[in-house]
């Protein structure tokens, strides 16, 4: 079986800034026309468009649709020919040797670039293995067997594994559960929420416990009880009310909510707090408060409202920041550091 390679333009079609295009047809001497559509997420590394950098692109393109089709055609053993198109083996032994380079390395080259930005696109549920650091590492993962129809909050990591509150099948409105992934055993779970739970959007750790906050509106909850922080005790097994809103009532009469979400512990005990509208001794602007769970009382938090800045959030990663490299001259001629120089 011979193929024939006609490309459909001599140049790169670039849709937008996100994807870049190319589409090439091959000829099958039985007449059979097959098309070959390869997309591309755009690579920072292609911003010059010199013929060097655009001959590597198009021989991995082509190498990466022969492979599809030797795949496609693997049960004729007939060998496929290529006309118009010399591989370059020098290249191709040097994709095999850096199978395992990783992106940040200093040394990789525009393919190897290319070709792990492709198995990005490829990829879906997999895990990484942090401790071999390689892209080998990532293995795939089956779906949970229980319908997840939203994904109501950001993943929540406790106890080595992940949690997420999500919506089961009925309507958009519930109910809701958290559906935990170990990231040991690969093993879903769920737990169920405590009521009502209708607007519990939210996951967090307090003291060391699983916590889930609740979003009532202050008028469909005039004691306060549906605004409670609530944490998972025994094991799993019970969730316990530790701190309750309800004694801050409004004073005005259109909507007020609760806490939305918890975006720090402070070393204190005390909570940052991200509240919908403005609470009774908060000032216009003010949406983030620090509340004091011995006491029961907020204050305003001093984060400012930034200018252009509609919204503030915060989800912690990583519990300290450390710097990893500097440049040898980090002090400019005034003798104060150049931070834009620093590595972190």
């Amino acid at each position: 079986m011979e193929i024939l390679l006609e490309p459909t333009s001599n140049k790169l079609m670039v849709a937008s800034d996100t994807l870049i295009d190319f589409q090439i047809k091959f000829s099958i001497s039985i007449g059979e026309t097959v098309t070959h559509w390869f997309t591309l997420i755009a690579l920072s590394a292609l911003r010059r468009s010199d013929n060097e950098n655009m001959l590597s692109l198009m021989n991995l393109i082509l190498r990466s649709i022969l492979t599809d089709l030797q795949e496609t055609l693997r049960w004729n053993n007939e060998v496929l020919k290529l006309k118009n198109f010399k591989k370059d083996e020098s290249k191709s032994s040097q994709v095999i040797q850096t199978r395992k380079i990783k992106m940040d390395d200093p040394n990789i080259t525009m393919e190897d670039y290319i070709r792990l930005e492709e198995e990005k696109t490829r990829r879906r549920s997999k895990v990484y293995n942090w401790e071999t650091a390689t892209y080998a590492a990532w293995c795939p993962i089956a779906s949970p067997s229980t319908e997840v129809r939203y994904q109501e909050s950001c993943a929540c990591f406790f106890n080595g594994a992940l949690h997420w509150v999500v919506v089961g099948t009925y309507r958009n409105r519930g109910p809701r559960y958290i559906l935990t992934f170990d990231l040991t055993t690969h093993a879903y779970g769920t737990i169920f929420l405590p009521k009502p739970n209708w607007e519990t959007r939210q996951l967090t750790i307090i003291d060391g416990y699983l916590a889930v906050i609740p979003l009532r509106d202050w008028t469909q909850s005039p004691d306060g009880k549906e605004n409670s922080i609530w944490i998972l005790k025994d094991s799993g097994k019970c969730w316990h009310a530790v701190y309750d809103f309800g004694q801050f009532k409004p004073r005005w009469n259109h909507l007020v909510r609760g806490a939305k979400s918890v975006l720090h512990l402070t070393t204190n005990g005390h909570m940052l707090l991200y509240i919908g509208n403005r609470l009774p001794n908060f000032s216009e602007g003010d949406t983030h408060g620090v509340y004091n769970p011995e006491t029961g009382t907020w204050v305003p938090s001093m984060i400012m409202r930034f200018q252009d800045s509609q919204h503030i959030d915060m989800q912690t990663y990583v519990e300290t920041l450390e710097l990893l490299d500097t440049e040898p001259n980090c002090v400019g001629p005034n003798g104060k550091r150049k931070f834009d120089e620093i590595g972190w």
